[in-house]
């Protein structure tokens, strides 16, 4: 018989002693639930949005927000051409006196599976991707933003800072001629 009883403690539906074991989802309270992901060598790291007609990039690297563009026009030919040149990805920096610039940080193209975005810059720490078709949605304006994520392979060291510059081998030597 698969009958469901409520329990006592929480007011979710549980399994009955004859079925125990082959609940579904939701027969599982709320609170229960649990989504795991083992061995996924991917960390969600920020996420991409419209603003005005560029794509914003926002994303955590190295203990720092970052944010970067795809412009309106190359963001079109990456869209509208499969084996487009990759887009060029800029940071866009104001000094004191509100003058703005920008800065070539990196580069988005698709993938060779053509099943996602990846993006590629110098303060990344990592390719950022972000699946296609949520991509297009993004650019469509069907949702607001899509999630990024960073590849991270397991067992690879961390990235280590640059070490400082050698000192001079004969410094502090004694020469005798």
């Amino acid at each position: 018989m698969n009958t469901v009883e409520s329990s006592e403690r929480n007011d979710g539906p549980i399994s009955a002693a004859g079925n125990e074991g082959m609940g579904t989802v939701n027969s599982v309270p709320q609170a229960e639930q649990k989504i795991v992901t083992i061995g996924s060598p991917f960390v969600r790291t920020g996420s991409i949005q419209m603003v005005d007609r560029a794509l914003r990039i926002d994303y955590e690297a190295f203990k720092e927000s970052h944010c970067a563009f795809i412009g309106p026009q190359d963001l079109q030919q990456l869209i509208r051409n499969r084996f487009a040149p990759a887009a060029p990805v800029k940071e866009i920096h104001r000094d004191s006196s509100g003058t703005e610039t920008s800065d070539k940080i990196g580069y988005a193209c698709r993938t060779s599976s053509g099943k996602a975005l990846k993006i590629s810059t110098t303060t990344s720490g990592g390719d950022l991707v972000v699946p296609w078709s949520g991509f297009l949605k993004v650019v469509d304006g069907k949702i607001r933003s899509a999630q990024l994520s960073r590849l991270v392979i397991p067992g690879a060291p961390p990235r280590q800072p640059k070490p400082a510059p050698a000192k001079d081998i004969r410094e502090g030597l004694i020469t005798g001629f």
